[in-house]
């Protein structure tokens, strides 16, 4: 609930604790803190627990008390910025050893890796070394033996590179709309930071036409004008096509109003080529952030009902699509680079 843009909660009901009995607050005080004209506090308290029964009839009621602050209008949305207000514990702890547990195992899969190819590179320079009849002899062998497949163009490449544009023009709305909501206010107004994402994601659209454009041409793509489109639609496709099914849950449930986001768009095929494989393999991490809102939802949330399931579920599966499709890239990037640089320095006859 909201008054003047102002967040409020408040308890609505509550269940026993061995289960048996349903109450309700039937009383609700709404204490507003006024700075001339402008309500700058609100604050909302439940009272009069009433336990339901088949039949009976319940009387609702509601009290405002106005209070003069001397809350700044421009300083009104604060308290909600202080974590105490929240009550919520950062475990520090946890997230600094993520962060480090992170740290050694690139650490450890670098070195690994890095050892490998230092061997690898130096077989292969003694090779080199040798004259074109002893070369004949051998054969060639490990990574330096697939070089002719590796830079073929891969299956699907109108789809991949979509969304490899996709991923790119994800990570700039991203970058853009958290650097704007680091120098201006926009969590002062309702809608504001949605309203600013969806200006970017149409202001930065050449950023997606671009690099999957670009891709698919180094691909040999000959059908441009239809990779373009597809580009352009992929996500808001995805975001259209599932309003829908969002909206016809609202209806159901006779909803004031719907937000049009929704489930996640799943990949189902998955190609024996390094470039899929290299986005897919980023790209899981969607699947496990996914996978957490499931034990979120049951363990975290009080949450029940087909209404609240559908867009708890709805939005946590937009936000994934968008967040596999962004790292995916990533990761195909990252990848890209690697395999380049290390048969850049070899030689290849």
């Amino acid at each position: 609930m909201y008054i003047d843009d102002l967040p409020i909660w408040g308890i609505v009901g509550e269940i026993d604790e061995k289960g048996d009995g349903y109450y309700l607050w039937t009383t609700k005080k709404f204490d507003i803190g006024y700075n001339d004209k402008q309500i700058v506090d609100v604050n909302l308290t439940s009272e009069e627990k009433v336990k339901l029964e088949p039949g009976a009839v319940i009387s609702f009621k509601y009290e405002v008390k106005w209070s003069p602050s001397s809350i700044k209008y421009e300083k009104r949305f604060d308290k909600y910025l202080d974590p105490n207000f929240f009550q919520h514990r950062i475990h520090w702890f946890s997230i600094f050893n993520s962060f480090m547990m992170v740290i050694f195992l690139v650490g450890l899969v670098s070195m690994i890796l890095m050892r490998t190819l230092r061997k690898d590179y130096a077989r292969y320079s003694k090779e080199d070394d040798l004259d074109d009849m002893e070369k004949d002899l051998g054969d060639e062998y490990g990574w330096k033996q697939v070089h002719g497949d590796v830079f073929r163009p891969t299956s699907s490449s109108m789809l991949f590179s979509a969304l490899v544009g996709s991923g790119y023009h994800i990570a700039v709305v991203s970058l853009c709309v958290i650097i704007f909501a680091i120098l201006g206010d926009l969590y002062t107004e309702r809608g504001s930071l949605l309203s600013t994402a969806i200006f970017v994601y149409a202001a930065t659209s050449p950023v997606n036409g671009y690099f999957g454009g670009s891709l698919y041409a180094k691909m040999g793509g000959k059908v441009w004008i239809r990779q373009m489109l597809l580009s352009a639609s992929l996500m808001p496709a995805c975001v259209c096509g599932t309003a829908f099914f969002i909206n016809f849950i609202a209806i159901y449930y006779h909803a004031s109003r719907a937000i049009p986001f929704g489930t996640m768009v799943a990949v189902t095929c998955i190609y024996y080529r390094w470039q899929w494989t290299s986005f897919l393999a980023a790209a899981s991490t969607a699947g496990y952030v996914y996978l957490y809102s499931f034990y979120y939802f049951f363990f975290k949330t009080k949450m029940y009902g087909l209404f609240q399931t559908t867009f708890y579920f709805g939005y946590m599966a937009l936000f994934s699509m968008a967040l596999g499709i962004m790292c995916g890239t990533f990761g195909y990037i990252g990848t890209s680079v690697f395999v380049r640089k290390i048969y850049s320095t070899v030689k290849i006859d």
